[in-house]
């Protein structure tokens, strides 16, 4: 009987016992602290993944993302090739945060449009050729349709534009090569008509006028934004050149209205990437970090557009100084030069020298210099050109 009585007050005491523990506390809600609130999410206006997108990591120069971490990953050395678009079911899991490049005062680089999705169609992608003409930044433009409703388009999900921007990242950060973010927007008449509507120059003013007309875009910027924040982008312009796309008075008013929403997400520097300063001096620069100058020579034979050059360079960068003076931005950039139009046909000792007097002209003035590395429906590729040894002697020698 004792014994049976033993056993029963020990079984109480055991029940009273596990009935006052509780289970530990998450990490996110340690005891005496609040439940924390998820970061603000961007919207989602552009094929929303069915769960947040987990960022990938560089996958071997020949294959597909691989289950490594960016931080574990092997180094990329030069001469091994930047890695292949991800596919749109590779999962990955971020362990550590991509390290990017710090304290660039002078950026030497390319913007190479259609690299974001496209390895094969710009010559200097590669490290090896970025590293050998002394270059520490490329700039990439990841396309975006929008049609005469306002709907925008890519040709791939976010979930994977997200992998492409991190792979990328792991990759030219290794080598201490930034990168630049220029949306490039391009108009169709619609989705299932995919022939752009004059490319990616101006939008129809049909179009443009109609209220509300960007709103979708918007969102779609905001959520680049935060991608761009997420994997240290170095800089962030909202769309490649609007003043061309939009005209210069929209483009002014749109500038504003957009710079609030990228500064949401977006702490590094905002770029206003212009297309033709020349004819749009009332465009609005304040709250922005830099002024994007793009120039070529003008049109007509080379003769006559190499002498008008010089001039036109002077006035375009004299006026750009004097509106980030006027609007309080900090820095004045040529963010894309070099040949295109009428002087594609020139011969390779002019095209050089029309990199060479944009050099000239912006020494000691600018704070970055993006060469045009030509798509191929463009331009024959800059590498292998007396161009390229014009931008190889400046960018190691001659910005010193």
């Amino acid at each position: 009987m004792r014994f049976v009585a033993a056993a029963s007050l020990l079984v109480v005491l055991l029940l009273l016992f596990g009935c006052s523990q509780q289970p530990p506390a998450s990490p996110a809600q340690q005891p005496g602290q609040a439940a924390q609130q998820p970061p603000q999410a961007p919207p989602q206006s552009v094929q929303p993944p069915a769960q947040q997108p987990q960022p990938a990591n560089v996958s071997p120069p020949t294959g597909n993302v691989v289950n490594n971490s960016p931080a574990n990953a092997t180094p990329v050395q030069p001469g091994q090739q930047p890695p292949a678009l991800p596919n749109e079911t590779a999962q990955v899991e971020e362990e550590e945060p991509i390290i990017a490049p710090i304290g660039v005062s002078l950026y030497k680089g390319f913007w190479m449009p259609c690299m974001f999705l496209e390895n094969s169609c710009q010559s200097m992608s590669d490290v090896s050729r970025l590293k050998d003409v002394g270059a520490n930044v490329v700039a990439l433009g990841p396309t975006v349709k929008i049609n005469a409703q306002g709907e925008v388009k890519m040709d791939v999900s976010m979930d994977v534009a997200e992998q492409r921007l991190a792979e990328l990242a792991k990759y030219y950060y290794g080598q201490n090569i930034s990168i630049a973010i220029s949306i490039e927007t391009m108009y169709v008449n619609s989705f299932n008509d995919q022939t752009p509507a004059g490319g990616p120059g101006a939008f129809p003013s049909s179009a443009v006028s109609k209220p509300g007309f960007l709103d979708k875009y918007n969102q779609l910027v905001e959520q680049f934004a935060n991608l761009s924040e997420k994997y240290h982008v170095a800089i962030f312009s909202p769309m490649n050149e609007p003043d061309m796309k939009l005209g210069a008075s929209k483009a002014s008013e749109w500038g504003q209205q957009v710079l609030p929403l990228v500064k949401k997400y977006y702490s590094g520097k905002v770029l206003y990437k212009a297309g033709n300063l020349a004819a749009s001096p009332q465009l609005d620069f304040r709250g922005y970090d830099i002024i994007g100058i793009d120039t070529t020579p003008g049109g007509g034979g080379p003769q006559g557009g190499l002498n008008a050059y010089p001039a036109l360079l002077d006035k375009v960068l004299a006026d750009s100084l004097a509106w980030a003076k006027r609007d309080g931005v900090p820095e004045v950039m040529f963010t894309e030069f070099g040949v295109w139009g009428a002087a594609v046909s020139w011969n390779e000792n002019d095209k050089a020298t029309a990199h060479e007097l944009v050099f000239e002209a912006g020494k000691g003035k600018v704070t970055g210099f993006f060469v045009l590395d030509p798509p191929p429906d463009l331009d024959r590729p800059i590498t292998g050109t007396k161009s390229l040894e014009v931008v190889k002697e400046w960018f190691t020698q001659g910005l010193d």
